[in-house]
């Protein structure tokens, strides 16, 4: 499966696909853009700043981007034996197919940060229950949607 520009397999192995890669070359715009946890796994500074700038150029005047991040409250982040890649991004330990992935975590001034040179719409914190074998367990996200000016 692919998710954000991860490629997943079941046997947890993954690749970069370059999202911060140009989308779209010539005048080619768009109204909207949903990114649901492409950022969270761009884990080099760099690469999420082009992928940013990327999102700027081609989103019309007025268009937006409805997006997701993990949240600095959510388990993940809070593991005190998961090593640090840098000061927002940790690499998953437990077992399952996301196990040694760098995750990139934000909180609201982070958010403000990154998304700067848009108009911040909506910054939605969110807490998703999950049940898998009679236990329950939370994880913390951000839904945020920003306009370009």
């Amino acid at each position: 499966t692919i998710r954000g520009n991860v490629r997943w397999s079941y046997r947890n192995r993954w690749r970069n696909n370059k999202i911060s890669r140009r989308l779209f070359s010539g005048l080619f715009y768009v109204d909207l853009i949903i990114s649901s946890w492409v950022l969270g796994t761009i884990t080099n500074l760099d690469e999420r700043n082009k992928c940013l700038n990327e999102l700027k150029r081609v989103l019309k005047t007025g268009g937006e981007c409805y997006l997701t991040l993990g949240s600095k409250s959510t388990y993940g982040f809070k593991q005190m034996n998961w090593p640090f890649v840098d000061e927002n991004t940790k690499l998953r330990m437990d077992d399952g197919p996301e196990k040694g992935i760098p995750h990139f975590y934000a909180d609201y001034n982070l958010i403000k940060k990154l998304f700067v040179e848009f108009d911040i719409k909506e910054i939605t914190h969110i807490e998703e229950f999950f049940e898998r074998n009679g236990d329950v367990t939370s994880s913390f996200h951000y839904h945020v949607l920003i306009r370009k000016n």
